[in-house]
């Protein structure tokens, strides 16, 4: 079912004003039976007949089944997709902006990484109903393929490199999120760096393979192009970036036994070991040098339900490791193709600039006794941190993964992803600094604090994107048990059912079911009565609903 058009037309037939919604994006039916009643009302007709009338015209349609979601919609709330939705009240108070920099209150500098700002400019005007969080995040994850692994941050015996990990979470089309993947693709490939893109799909296997310097088996057979192409990405054979235009395959691959192997070495990779070494019995011996691998992904909600609900997924960092970017806004407004224009050279070329120019490329050679493939690989360049900029990221540090771990304002399930945050934000920091220094004479990157603070505006605006998402899944299982509720209520007719009898028949404790019938009652789509001779308050059927079509018509099939 289309969740907006339904939620359009409850709120038509109940006399309200849809407002904000683009009756062009709905798609049929739900638009021709959106513009029905719509015509009516404005004329001063009856909508219940427009809208049975439209709906007889379309014989085709599974009329019981669009009753159904009509009157299991609430009209008075708000539109689906849009951030009114979405409660945010368990994102934590923590902080305002001044107090989470530990610096002077100081505006975000959109110069402080002048490239990424052009780039969202660009892609806004390219994709104009993609999200400016969405076309940001892209733009990360570009100049991360371009710094592949030849910068990072030395902290105690490790290294920080700003390697990223995104999902863009929206409903279909009307975000237009691959439109946006496109053109960051586009981007990548016009500055030369698609060397480092990886094929979309993968087993364990292929990408070990694709991530090593070994020969495929089948090599020998390839024709001379390819061969060619296979041994210029060896320069960054384990620095790669992987889009995937429907990254809800991945997550679902990890489920599956035949790419059982995926998960653990997606987990692995994010902290670019230096080395990992894996032994198979088809396979043998591969070994993953400098690994540093990014992995942008596009999706719906939908399809992430079920992976977020996944206890294991929380337990073992994979969400800790993703960012999960939701639109920050409501529905986009309607805009069609821009006129056709050229991506700017400068986009292109400065990263082009960064990615194989200012900083050192691998030299690929052939070992003349082996024939195999050898990589000089070449040591990353420190990052330097202006002052100020160490003291802020701590204060950010303590807030989000000690403060309000400690004071309970957290929920457990986001603890590794709030101890996370803030080497995403300096990450960010590091990206947004490379992208500055190509036009700078100075031996390696430096993070200032006008980078410290845009990365800490995009890390806090990921922030609020995942307590968005967690509670729309929360707002998503309440909405499926409602519509469960409804289900069972309106198969007994006036008799009505008890709270208890409705949580025997659901599967479900009467303390989690009442407050849900409770709810309904109050929303009118049940009836809540008291029989004169009885004791136990009862629900059934609401007599009159959004629609004034009564449950009994539905089951009957209008």
């Amino acid at each position: 079912m289309n969740n907006i058009g339904t939620w359009t037309l409850a709120r038509l037939l109940a006399g309200l004003s849809p407002d904000g919604v683009d009756v062009n994006v709905l798609g049929d039916p739900w638009a021709t039976l959106v513009r029905a009643v719509s015509e009516a009302a404005r004329d001063g007709g009856d909508r219940r007949a427009a809208f049975e009338a439209a709906l007889a015209a379309m014989p085709d349609l599974d009329k019981t089944a669009i009753y159904k979601a009509i009157l299991q919609v609430d009209p008075g709330g708000p539109c689906p997709g849009s951030q009114e939705d979405v409660s945010e009240d368990s994102l934590p108070d923590a902080a305002t902006m001044p107090a989470l920099l530990g610096i002077e209150t100081e505006e975000v500098d959109p110069t402080a990484g002048q490239w990424l700002t052009d780039y969202v400019t660009f892609a806004s005007k390219a994709s104009p109903m993609t999200p400016a969080s969405f076309h940001e995040t892209l733009g990360l994850f570009a100049l991360s393929v371009a710094v592949a692994r030849r910068v990072c941050l030395r902290v105690s015996t490790t290294a920080i490199y700003p390697n990223v990990y995104a999902m863009l979470i929206a409903p279909s089309t009307l975000f237009r999120k691959t439109t946006a993947l496109n053109l960051t693709q586009a981007v990548i490939r016009m500055a030369g760096l698609d060397r480092t893109l990886l094929a979309p799909l993968q087993t364990p296997e292929s990408l070990l393979g694709e991530l090593s310097t070994r020969k495929p088996a089948t090599f020998a057979v390839w024709g001379t192009e390819e061969q060619d192409a296979w041994r210029a990405e060896r320069a960054f054979a384990a620095q790669r970036g992987w889009i995937l235009e429907e990254g809800s395959r991945l997550l679902d691959s990890f489920n599956r036994d035949y790419s059982a192997g995926l998960l653990p070495l997606v987990l692995a990779l994010f902290d670019c070991p230096d080395r990992e070494v894996y032994q198979t019995v088809g396979r043998g011996r591969q070994v993953v040098a400098n690994a540093y691998l990014n992995i942008l992904g596009a999706t719906t909600p939908a399809s992430m339900r079920v992976h977020l609900a996944n206890p294991q997924h929380w337990a073992n960092g994979l969400w800790a490791r993703f960012v999960l970017v939701t639109p920050d806004g409501d529905l986009p407004p309607w805009a069609f193709w821009p006129d056709p224009m050229d991506i700017p050279a400068n986009l292109a070329g400065h990263l082009h600039c960064l990615g194989l120019e200012r900083l050192p490329v691998p030299v690929v050679d052939q070992d003349e006794a082996t024939g195999e493939v050898v990589v000089k690989s070449v040591a990353p360049k420190t990052i330097v941190l202006a002052e100020g900029v160490w003291q802020a990221w701590e204060t950010y540090s303590k807030v989000l993964s000690y403060d309000l771990l400690k004071d309970g304002q957290v929920d457990e399930r986001l603890f590794a992803c709030y101890g996370r945050l803030p080497a995403t934000a300096i990450k960010i920091a590091m990206l947004l600094a490379c992208s500055d220094w190509p036009e700078q004479d100075a031996p390696t990157p430096a993070i200032s604090l006008p980078h410290w603070t845009r990365a800490l505006a995009i890390t806090e605006g990921w922030r609020a994107s995942l307590h968005r998402l967690v509670a729309a899944t929360q707002a998503d299982t309440e909405q499926e048990l409602e519509q469960k509720v409804i289900g069972i209520v309106s198969r007994t007719g006036n008799k009505g059912l008890t709270a208890r009898e409705v949580g025997r028949l659901a599967h479900c404790n009467r303390s989690n079911i009442e407050p849900v019938l409770e709810y309904l009652a109050r929303d009118g789509l049940l009836d809540a009565f008291t029989p004169d001779k009885g004791k136990a308050r009862r629900y059934r059927p609401s007599v009159t609903s959004v629609t004034s079509v009564t449950l009994s018509q539905v089951s009957q099939g209008m």
